[in-house]
């Protein structure tokens, strides 16, 4: 592998980190509670939410290797590279759906 595919893989890790996994916590928060008809969160909610996930992001990005990140990542794009963007959006589209349906489900027996 080339170093200029290392610093591509090496930047998406990165942006994946600190960009993509805590809007991904934000807006999972936004969904539960909405799935719970608490309605819309409190800013106050998600600026704590987004400075926590922010802190564990940090504190995982320290503990792990970056070379096995970048191993995974490189991993990841092979699998990726199989699936079409179209087959993806469902993927995501019914996790989405189907993570909605269990909160549903399951918060009227707690």
């Amino acid at each position: 592998m080339n170093f200029l595919e290392e610093e591509k893989l090496r930047k998406k890790v990165v942006i994946k980190t600190f960009v993509f996994l805590p809007v991904a916590v934000v807006t999972g928060m936004i969904l539960a509670n909405v799935a719970m008809e608490k309605g819309f969160p409190s800013i106050r909610q998600l600026l704590i939410t987004v400075i926590a996930s922010y802190i564990v992001t940090t504190v995982v990005w320290l503990l792990q290797s970056e070379d096995k990140q970048i191993d995974r990542e490189r991993k990841l794009q092979k699998r990726l590279d199989h699936k079409s963007k179209m087959r993806r959006v469902i993927e995501g589209i019914g996790a989405i759906v189907v993570t909605y349906f269990i909160i549903k489900l399951v918060y009227p027996l707690l």
